[in-house]
């Protein structure tokens, strides 16, 4: 509840940031691949979750 930036819930990002930072948020580093709805455009969302599973299971196989 104290995170300026989390409020507790989910990230929040200010206005403008989703479009400046969502192309790097789930960008493969290397091997390392990110998924979650932290990497999505609906924050704190089971879909954006399930969205960004596939987007990033999809990216592994394709490899």
């Amino acid at each position: 509840m104290r995170d300026h930036y989390a409020y507790g819930e989910a990230s929040v990002l200010f206005p403008g940031q989703h479009t400046e930072l969502i192309p790097d948020i789930p960008a493969s580093e290397g091997p390392l691949h990110f998924a979650g709805d932290h990497t999505s455009i609906k924050p704190a969302w089971i879909e954006a979750t399930l969205e960004s599973a596939v987007r990033t299971a999809l990216k592994v196989h394709r490899g």
